[in-house]
């Protein structure tokens, strides 16, 4: 069995296995080096990351979790593996 965490930036440290940022843009003002020390991600796969406005929504609460999860999901099947 696999198990998932999630996370947000800086968040990551300690957990163990590999960590993947899932995320648009990298963080502001962080070195590349330092991503694996100060905890954001391992792997970074950018085509993965959801829409910016799926996310803006989903921040702002405009969405549940489950909702996200669902359209999330639509993004990746309609864009042939990439959020759009």
């Amino acid at each position: 069995m696999i198990h998932i965490n999630t996370y947000r930036y800086c968040e990551g440290a300690g957990l163990e296995g590999v960590r993947i940022g899932l995320t648009r843009h990298v963080p502001w003002g962080i070195r590349k080096a330092d991503y694996l020390a100060l905890g954001y991600y391992d792997v970074w796969i950018r085509l993965l990351a959801p829409s910016q406005k799926l996310l803006e929504i989903y921040l702002k609460e405009e969405i549940t979790s489950k909702q996200f999860v669902c359209r999330y999901r639509s993004e990746i099947k309609s864009s042939g593996g990439c959020a759009q």
